[in-house]
This record gives structure tokens, sequence and C-alpha cells, in this order.
């Protein structure tokens, strides 16, 4: 059966969720390459190079969360552009009865 189609906002929050998720699994290898070198299981030249991978995992899902909050603050003040109040529909009447 074919999947439906997403809306924006759906696939948006769907994104935001795997940001979430992979910030998540990120935290957790930091946290276990942390207690390897704590416990002096590794040496940082060892693991120097994952650990700053995974820090520029973070740094990356912190851009994609910034380009999300862009992208809905975007979607919200175009939806509020295009309302328009009784007040204006009254002048608009207005105008058009001359």
């Amino acid at each position: 059966m074919a999947k439906s189609k997403l809306t924006d906002a759906e696939l948006l929050e769907e994104a935001v969720t795997n940001i979430r998720e992979d910030r998540g699994l990120t935290y957790e290898l930091i946290n276990e390459l942390r207690a390897d070198l704590v416990a002096a299981r590794v040496s940082h030249k060892e693991v120097g190079f994952t650990a700053a991978k995974y820090m520029e995992t973070l740094q990356r899902s912190n851009e994609q969360l910034i380009k999300a909050v862009a992208i809905m603050k975007k979607e919200k003040t175009a939806s509020e552009s295009l309302s328009i109040s009784d007040e204006e529909v009254d002048e608009i009447l207005d105008i058009i009865k001359g």
C-alpha cells in the first residue's frame, strides 16, 4: 500500500525528531568515549579523531535545527502576512462601494 503524502509541517516535524534522535545517539557515543578515556582504556591519540567527528555531528545537527526553526518562522510570518483583519475587509469594501 502506498504511503500517504506528508505535509510540509509533518516532514519538518519528522526531520526535527530525527535530528533529536541522532543527537541522543551521538551524546551516548561521546559519553562512552569519555568513560574509556577516564578509565585509561584508550588514549586521546587513539580516539581524538573519532571524538572530533562526534562533535562535528553535533555541530551539524545544531545547524539543521537552526534551519528548521528558520523555516518554521518563515512559514508563520508568511501565513500571518496573508491574513486580513475585519477592519481591512471593511476598508476594502468601502473602497469598492466608492
